[in-house]
């Protein structure tokens, strides 16, 4: 007759203990193990671009050109608008927040949006100079002056 009552009263004292126990993450739920979509913080767009060497081998973007985008990104548009204006390959534009855009970018090894890449060098943020750079040392860009 004690047995029951023991373990009840054992029971009562380790269920608020367990309720109670939040992690290592604080009050804030521990992040799913198999979420694919990154999560995106407000303002990590890039506002200084700049050009950087990748670190990866990965073969995408080394015969065409690769853009990073994300959802509400007005720097994003700007730079599509300025590689499809000097590049002579294919462009290709993948967001950030699908499950193949999200893979891709994170190989890249970059934080910040826009991010392009052409051959072995990728340009952070949106910028007309930077994307002339890149895409030049990467042989990808048309040799036109009437390019904005």
């Amino acid at each position: 007759m004690h047995r029951p009552l023991a373990f009840a009263l054992a029971l009562a004292v380790l269920l608020p203990a367990q309720a109670q126990y939040r992690g290592p993450y604080g009050n804030a739920p521990a992040p799913s193990r198999q979420q694919a979509v990154p999560y995106i913080p407000r303002g990590a767009y890039v506002v200084r671009p700049q050009v950087l060497n990748r670190l990866d081998t990965h073969p995408f973007g080394r015969d065409h050109v690769v853009v990073f985008v994300g959802p509400n990104c007005p720097q994003c548009e700007e730079q599509l608008r300025f590689v499809h204006s000097y590049a002579s390959t294919r462009v290709e534009v993948l967001d950030v927040t699908s499950g193949y855009g999200a893979d891709l970018y994170a190989v890249l090894r970059v934080s910040g949006l826009p991010a392009t890449v052409a051959g072995s060098q990728v340009l952070l943020g949106a910028d007309q100079n930077g994307t002339q750079q890149v895409l030049g040392g990467a042989g990808m860009r048309e040799n036109n002056s009437s390019a904005p």
